[in-house]
């Protein structure tokens, strides 16, 4: 299970290298860190917010977290002591009762056999990094140790990320950092790097946040997606194609649909609105074939029941179908489900309603929903600034219009005449990715 999600974080981005952080991604350290807290400030009679504590001091080197420590609390005490104290506190730990997560010698030795270089990037001093990494066997599989110590703050900069790179010689970009810190991911990002949200315990608060913003996550319990054994990659709904069986240029919808992924679909939702259950069935299993195959995510239109027959990876209903918490009952909690809507009110019902996305429009005139209102591209604004589940603009989408979307905050656009109908339904994709990637 954690080979195919290894294998599709490489082919989805691409990469040259991976950097980790250590405490709570590659080591179930946390707790560690949470005790010697307890014990540093019941020493001291300090009574405050633990957790608040905590996550003040999780994304700052050893030496910025003492400083902050002791401005705090107003302690009479030196950087130098309270660090001494920490690191007496952890040593042993580290050195002899640290385990690894549990997927985390699999996927170093695939990446490595993949031929991905492979650096740390963490707060812990070296000493504690190497006792940790040597007591579990994980030392070995990295070219390089990065620590924030190095730099010049913590892991509220992207200086430790681009540190990794730097010792790797890979560029930023091709680069994919795992992190279990928000702040981490954040900082990681603004270096230019893919991310992989880890799920620990000690951050479970920001665990939503960090589904959010990093690019992909691994945690099954707490994360509905497309499932890859225990891992969730997440959707990319930059370039969505709805299908239209009445316009498409090929008599054979599995071949429009491959040659629009192959121009760089992104995914695709099959709306057969008037074939009767078993030809939608037998379509729907032959599509699956073909976005299987692509990795590409396949959402059914309006129907729970041939979704969950072909085990597609979601639905999109429209305002006068299934309610999205019964559509959630039926399909579980690891498909995605796609809410229409035109306008904030319907957008923030959706939202409450557990959606993962929204198709919000008709942003243009459409000949293919002629049942829709209009909604502007202020309202548009409006919905991607309220909420925040991605937001796939829809509805007359084609090369001339798209760039009057730019800076709406939309996660992507979806197409479907301008796809479809194209002679050339590659060349046709690969043109609006440009705008959608915008």
């Amino acid at each position: 299970m954690f080979l195919n999600f290894a294998i599709e974080v490489c082919q989805a981005y691409a990469i040259k290298a991976a950097i980790f952080d250590l405490d709570g991604t590659l080591l179930d350290s946390m707790h560690v860190w949470k005790k010697i807290d307890e014990d540093f400030l019941a020493k001291r009679k300090i009574t405050c917010n633990l957790q608040e504590y905590f996550d003040n001091i999780s994304a700052l080197s050893f030496r910025c977290a003492a400083e902050f420590t002791i401005n705090c609390f107003k302690l009479k005490e030196t950087p130098e002591s309270l660090m001494r104290e920490w690191l007496d506190a952890a040593a042993f730990e580290y050195g002899t009762n640290i385990a690894p997560k549990p997927y985390a010698k699999e996927l170093l030795a695939y990446l490595k056999s993949y031929g991905i270089k492979l650096s740390t990037a963490t707060s812990l001093s070296g000493n504690l990094a190497v006792a940790a990494l040597k007591n579990t066997g994980l030392f070995d599989f990295f070219d390089a140790h990065c620590y924030t110590d190095e730099t010049a703050g913590g892991k509220e900069l992207p200086d430790v990320y681009l540190l990794a790179a730097k010792k790797l010689n890979i560029a930023p970009a091709d680069c994919l950092v795992f992190e279990d810190l928000l702040q981490g991911i954040i900082s990681a990002k603004k270096a230019g790097m893919k991310t992989v949200g880890v799920f620990d315990d000690a951050f479970k608060d920001s665990w939503q946040k960090i589904q959010q913003t990093a690019d992909a996550c691994i945690g099954a319990e707490y994360f509905h997606t497309p499932r890859i054994g225990e891992f969730y990659l997440k959707p990319d709904y930059s370039l969505y194609l709805v299908t239209d069986r009445e316009l498409m240029s090929s008599a054979d919808i599995c071949q429009n649909i491959q040659q629009a992924i192959n121009g760089g679909v992104t995914m695709v939702q099959l709306r057969e609105k008037t074939a009767d259950s078993r030809e939608f069935y037998e379509t729907a299993l032959k599509v699956r074939e073909v976005t299987a195959r692509a990795n590409v995510p396949l959402i059914i239109n309006d129907r729970a029941d041939i979704a969950l027959a072909v085990d597609a990876d979601g639905l999109h209903l429209g305002q006068n179908d299934l309610p999205c918490k019964t559509a959630r009952k039926i399909l579980g909690k690891n498909k995605i489900i796609g809410v229409s809507a035109n306008n904030l009110p319907a957008a923030l019902a959706a939202v409450n309603d557990g959606a993962d996305y929204l198709g919000v429009g008709a942003m243009f005139p459409t000949g293919t929903k002629t049942d829709v209102n209009a909604t502007s591209t202020e309202d548009l604004r409006a919905i991607c600034k309220n909420i925040s589940i991605p937001v796939v603009a829809i509805g007359g989408i084609n090369k001339q219009n798209a760039h009057l979307l730019a800076d709406t905050g939309i996660a992507g656009i979806a197409v479907v005449s301008a796809i479809v109908a194209h002679e050339d339904p590659a060349a046709a994709a690969s043109e609006l990715l440009n705008y959608a990637k915008r």
